[in-house]
């Protein structure tokens, strides 16, 4: 369980898109209540279409930390821990 927890915090992107599609499809798969469903199964198909469907909409609003330096090939980093911007080409 600690390799799950640890590949979690290091690939949290990762991890949350997966989360995310696997979410999506649980809502997806749903069937739709009918007359003769229960009262939970009725709020828990709203709750969780509601919450599936807010959910693209609150995304891109997020604004989630990110290291500048992760990925970014304008970014070169000196060994003495300091840091310069990459010079820029025509």
């Amino acid at each position: 369980m600690t390799a799950v927890y640890n590949f979690i915090t290091a690939h949290q992107t990762t991890s949350a898109l997966v989360g995310y599609f696997l979410f999506a499809n649980f809502v997806s798969s749903l069937p739709s209540p009918s007359n003769t469903s229960g009262g939970f199964y009725k709020w828990f198909f709203a709750f969780s279409s509601g919450l599936g469907a807010a959910l693209p909409r609150l995304l891109p609003k997020l604004r989630l930390p990110v290291d500048p330096t992760a990925g970014s090939p304008t970014y070169f980093a000196k060994p003495n821990g300091e840091s310069k911007e990459a010079p820029k080409t025509v």
